[in-house]
């Protein structure tokens, strides 16, 4: 009879967990007191362990994903045939994905793969077996990282949600930010009269001056870069960063560049620097001139793409006719 699985409740006062990485695969051999999966909580990460021998089965939940305590996760079934496909895609550990590089597949993968040989199948049959065996990950938009992964990342001035762009794989562990390199920060100004641009906003009521920033930004990116994605957000004067309806989604693209745009031109100050490793456009406005202030980490940006960048937009604001073309 199969064991279920189920979430455990690791402290006084916790009523979910989420998994951040399994530990085995559907199909593998697990003994009692075997870790199979990572959680995190509130307050720590921590291994939980199979409480039954056997083969893990049928996996239910995702990565990422506030599961309540005692939900079922998965199964453990004693003998091999017995094991059933996940409904939701396991995730490889990075050993695992090592290992795939020399083309090894998982057991009940081989076991299909075997049936197969015993009997030809319509190339019909075969698409619609390995979609059932092979479903892509969905990218989740809270990055999955340790507790202490994050404690570190805020010790090297990176954002959580940064450490995706940077090309670190999901569960993101403390290892992974301790060995990251990240680069400088370096700094670009532009000083435009602010002529034309005025005139443009003040022909509408309904124009928004940030908003028009970030769309004369959206637009110098896709001129310039059109196969890389990029995400924009602005920086409020309380601290808090809300996302741009025009820029592209994480979602869609993990490797998105990510560049905030503080707005300084109802104020006296001259531009911002966070002491992070991020990309930050900051835009002030002093005698009859808009001042852009871009302050980029080398790692994210090389020089003449920075340059190109912050030139470009300097030329939409200037002229706003620019952005049409």
């Amino acid at each position: 009879m199969p064991f279920e699985v189920r979430m455990p409740q690791l402290g006084m006062n916790q009523d979910s967990a989420t998994i951040v990485a399994w530990l085995k695969n559907v199909g593998d051999k697990v003994t009692e007191g075997e870790a199979i999966f990572e959680v995190e909580t509130d307050k720590a990460t921590m291994e939980v362990e199979a409480r039954s021998e056997g083969y893990l089965s049928d996996i239910q939940v995702e990565l990422g994903v506030d599961i309540p305590v005692g939900e079922l996760i998965a199964t453990i079934v004693e003998n091999k045939k017995d094991i059933v496909k996940s409904t939701k895609a396991p995730v490889l550990t990075k050993e695992d994905d090592s290992k795939s590089d020399g083309q090894q597949k998982d057991p009940i993968e081989k076991e299909v793969v075997a049936k197969g040989n015993d009997a030809p199948a319509s190339d019909d049959e075969n698409r619609t077996e390995s979609q059932k065996l092979v479903s892509p990950r969905p990218v989740s938009e809270k990055v999955l990282a340790s507790p202490k992964a994050k404690v570190i990342a805020a010790e090297k001035g990176i954002r959580v949600s940064r450490l995706r762009s940077l090309g670190l794989s999901e569960p993101i562990h403390a290892a992974d930010v301790m060995s990251l390199s990240v680069g400088g920060q370096s700094n670009l100004m532009a000083v435009v009269d602010d002529g034309y641009f005025l005139e443009l906003v003040e022909r509408s009521d309904k124009m928004d001056r940030t908003e028009i920033f970030i769309s004369f930004l959206h637009g110098s990116w896709r001129f310039l870069y059109p196969q890389k994605a990029l995400s924009l957000q602005i920086i409020n004067f309380d601290g808090s960063v809300s996302s741009s309806c025009g820029s592209e989604s994480r979602k869609k693209e993990a490797s998105a560049i990510s560049i905030s745009l503080f707005d300084l031109c109802e104020t006296n100050l001259f531009s911002y620097g966070s002491g992070r490793s991020e990309n930050i456009l900051s835009v002030s406005h002093n005698n009859g001139t808009f001042i852009l202030n871009f302050s980029y980490n080398d790692t994210d940006l090389q020089l003449s793409d920075a340059t190109q960048l912050i030139n470009e937009m300097a030329e939409r604001v200037g002229n706003p006719i620019r952005q049409l073309l």
